[in-house]
């Protein structure tokens, strides 16, 4: 199994994870065959990539830190909550608080899973599965620091509820795809500001958690808004939803720009480690990801070509790879594993995205 763009997609591939609608009903279920009429369905839907078995690669299953069932639950929750504080209406908390121990008691359950599924999503429902994403990606940083139970659900709650003051902003202000100009830019920064009221105002909501939605925007070198806070003046739950939150936005499909391949996205942040984001934190950010996911495939720098099938948390550059392709682009037959721990001559030179094998 390996994520693919739409634009790659060929008739007679079959799915290979669930798609889901962003009413949270079957739109391709894993295992159907794809037509032209479902390949164009997909695009009009925003859907700009998807996992396909593939027959070459053998089994190869990709596994998410948290089920698929409480994944579903928390859209469903992010969008509701989302939806009633546009409509004027309440946050439910409890809703909020049900969901977010659910991901914790998953998330401590599988210490070891590093986050290597690439989250398929509708470009209309980009809000709720990002919040989603950067609440996963946030607790387990938290979890690797060593953070108790009440300061991982205040933690997970402001980042699930991050962007809750976009709700605010004009709709056609957050999905414009040309660059915004700077009176919008402007408009579209008070997200924070009115996040930050709209939190701390609902009870069973901590201020802690508040003041992620008002700082996942400031930047360790000052440079970021609404406060231009510096450094230890941020709090840490906000330094750590500012990573969370700039990887995934990174590495899903956009209108402006298709994804980032996961590597790619943390070179960025190593690249602005102890400017924009805090070193530290970064550090234990590329601990818990899969710099290349399971299901990539990767180029070799013995020019060889595989599958990745697994990775290792404590050495995530290091995967374990099925070569299928030789250096002279001959297919290998039967393909084998090689894990890259034990090999330590060969290591991944490059992602090779949505290339054929």
């Amino acid at each position: 199994m390996r994520a693919l763009s739409v634009d790659n997609l060929k008739a007679g591939m079959k799915v290979g994870r669930t798609i889901y609608s962003a009413n949270n009903k079957v739109l391709l279920a894993a295992g159907m065959v794809l037509t032209e009429h479902y390949i164009e369905r997909l695009r009009e839907l925003g859907i700009m990539s998807l996992y396909i078995a593939d027959e070459k690669l053998g089994k190869v299953e990709v596994d998410d830190v948290i089920s698929e069932h409480t994944r579903r639950e928390a859209l469903a929750v992010t969008r509701e909550v989302m939806s009633s504080i546009k409509a004027g209406g309440q946050l439910d908390a409890k809703k909020v608080s049900k969901v977010i121990n659910d991901m914790i008691d998953e998330i401590l359950a599988n210490p070891n899973l590093v986050v290597s599924l690439v989250d398929i999503r509708a470009m209309n429902d980009y809000t709720f599965g990002h919040s989603v994403n950067v609440a996963v990606l946030a607790l387990i940083m938290g979890m690797a620091l060593g953070y108790d139970q009440l300061s991982l659900k205040n933690l997970a709650t402001g980042a699930l509820l991050h962007d809750v003051g976009k709700t605010l902003i004009p709709e056609e202000l957050l999905h414009k795809v040309s660059p915004a100009e700077h009176e919008e830019s402007s408009e579209i920064t008070q997200h924070t500001t009115l996040g930050f009221e709209i939190l701390r105002k609902i009870e069973g909501v901590s201020l802690l958690s508040a003041h992620v939605a008002l700082q996942h925007h400031e930047r360790m070198n000052g440079g970021g808004y609404p406060r231009g806070l510096k450094g230890e003046e941020i709090h840490e739950f906000a330094r750590i939803v500012a990573i969370a939150d700039v990887y995934d936005g990174m590495t899903t499909d956009t209108p402006q720009r298709p994804r980032y391949v996961p590597h790619h996205a943390l070179e960025y942040i190593f690249l602005h480690a102890g400017t924009l984001f805090d070193s530290r934190l970064v550090k234990v950010f590329a601990g818990s990801i899969a710099f290349f996911p399971v299901g990539s495939l990767v180029l070799l720098n013995t020019g060889e070509k595989g599958v990745v099938i697994k990775v290792h948390k404590e050495m995530p550059t290091r995967p374990v790879v099925r070569v299928l392709v030789d250096s002279r682009g001959n297919q290998v037959k039967p393909p084998f594993d090689l894990d890259l721990t034990r090999h330590l001559t060969y290591f991944v030179s490059r992602n090779l995205g949505d290339q054929e094998i």
